[in-house]
C-alpha cells in the first residue's frame, strides 16, 4: 500500500508519518526502515537496500527528491520498485509539499493520500482515498509535541542513490 502525506512547510508530514509508521510497527511487529534517523527505524540510503525490503514498512521522507515528477526519464528504476510493493507486502508512506511534485507514476499508484493542516499547536489531517477522490475522515493530533522525540524535524532529506540489482537492471540483459 501506498500512503502520501502532503502538506506546506511545517504541517506535520513528517511528523504524521513517523506516528502513523511507529504506531504500526508497534502494533504488528513489522519492520520499519526509512531514508531520515527515525526512532524504532532501520536507515535505508540506496534503492538496492528498498529493493530487497519484504514485509515492512518504509517511511520515504521528500519522495521529490528521489523521485521528481520534471526528472521522469530517471525514474523508471525507482518506479519499477513501487509497482512491485503489493507483491513485496510493503506499506510505503511518503512525503512531499504537493502531490505534483512527484512522478506521475507513483502518483498513480498511492492509495490514501493524507493532506496536513496545522492549526494552532494542533494538527489536522484529512484522508482522501487518492484513486477515486472521495474525500474521507479527518483525524486530529493534538498536542504534536509529545512525539517531537520520534525524529528530527531539522534533518536535511537526502535523495536514495539510484543503484538496483542487476537481475532487476534492464541495460544489464
Amino acid at each position: 500500500m501506498l500512503v502520501g502525506i502532503m502538506g506546506k512547510m511545517g504541517s506535520g508530514k513528517t511528523l504524521t508519518q513517523s506516528i502513523l509508521a511507529n504506531y504500526i510497527h508497534n502494533l504488528t511487529g513489522l519492520p520499519l526502515y526509512a531514508n531520515y534517523t527515525l526512532k524504532n527505524a532501520e536507515p535505508i540510503q540506496t534503492a538496492l537496500d528498498i529493493w530487497t525490503l519484504k514485509s515492512a514498512i518504509f517511511c520515504f521522507d521528500e519522495i521529490w527528491i528521489t523521485m521528481d515528477s520534471r526528472n521522469w526519464k530517471n525514474n523508471i528504476d525507482m518506479t519499477q520498485w513501487v509497482n512491485q510493493t503489493r507483491k513485496k507486502k510493503l506499506l510505503i508512506f511518503y512525503t512531499t509539499q504537493h502531490i505534483n511534485q512527484v512522478e506521475m507514476r507513483v502518483r498513480k499508484a498511492t492509495d490514501v493520500l493524507i493532506y496536513t493542516e496545522r492549526t494552532g499547536n494542533d494538527i489536522w489531517l484529512n484522508f482522501i482515498d487518492y484513486q477515486y477522490q472521495r474525500l474521507g475522515r479527518r483525524y486530529l493530533i493534538e498536542k504534536p509535541q509529545r512525539f517531537y522525540d520520534l525524529y528530527n524535524t531539522f534533518e536535511i532529506a537526502k535523495p536514495i542513490t539510484k543503484t538496483k540489482p542487476k537481475q532487476f537492471d534492464n541495460r544489464e540483459s
